[in-house]
């Protein structure tokens, strides 16, 4: 049976409609062989701290290379290649390879625009930006490192109160929000801030503008943090009351 002129109609219509939907999924999609294709590329993240703000590790600290200093590894991998900042500087990055061999080790570094690039006489490239205190990203490689679990350390101090061990009238309290109080005597005395400054460290600022008082956390066989070491000759040390 023929059918009529209205039906072709109708079949030619959904043919065309059909025809443009599939067109337009194919250039929503990227179809067509990846000739049309945009490839995604993975967003820097911002650079929440400027790298002369970044501490290179408390004494407590052993890299193996010699220094008192956090290693930051890729991806947080201890097995993987990674780098330290070479204690002693403002901020010189040290990398090393899967076998621990420096590499480039007597590349100067600079800071621009809070990003942490080599001199222009190295041979090495890197653009580094740090997201926080124990997590940068390298975006000239491509990658992530990490030097510790930066909730970890924090739950090791947050909400503690410290006594001096210096003056027992003293007492510090680190809260939650990040706020520092210092109490005399049981009366508070003086506000600042605190934050974890490198892997088992934490900083306390009394003025915005002033560097970090950094202390060492020690802590017990448990694994509980009982001590803040300035790390001189103990006059400024706080042990844990709560």
């Amino acid at each position: 049976m023929k059918a009529s002129k209205k039906q072709w109609w109708r079949v030619c219509l959904t043919s065309v409609v059909v025809a443009f939907a599939l067109a337009c999924s194919c250039m929503i999609a990227g179809c067509g062989g990846g000739s049309g294709a945009v490839e995604s590329k993975e967003r820097v993240p911002e650079a929440n701290v400027d790298p002369s703000r970044i501490d290179s590790g408390s004494y407590l600290a052993d890299n193996g290379f010699g220094y008192s200093a956090d290693v930051w590894y890729i991806d947080g991998d201890t097995s993987r290649p990674g780098f330290y900042l070479e204690a002693w500087t403002v901020v010189l990055p040290v990398f090393f390879d899967e076998s621990g061999k420096p590499i480039d080790s007597d590349c100067d570094a600079t800071i621009k625009d809070k990003h942490l690039v080599p001199s222009e006489e190295c041979e090495s490239g890197y653009d580094i930006v740090f997201v926080d205190p124990m997590t940068c990203y390298d975006s000239v490689n491509n990658t992530w490192y990490s030097r510790g679990d930066y909730n970890a350390v924090m739950a090791k101090v947050v909400n503690t109160k410290w006594k001096s061990l210096t003056n027992e009238s003293i007492e510090i309290e680190l809260r939650e929000d990040g706020t520092l109080v210092e109490s005399r005597d049981g009366k508070q005395a003086e506000a600042g801030t605190w934050a974890i400054t490198a892997v088992d460290q934490v900083g306390l600022y009394w003025d915005d503008e002033d560097p970090a008082w950094n202390y060492a956390i020690h802590c017990d066989s448990n694994g509980k943090a009982d001590k803040l070491d300035w790390g001189f000759d103990g006059s400024g040390d706080y042990a844990r009351v709560d």
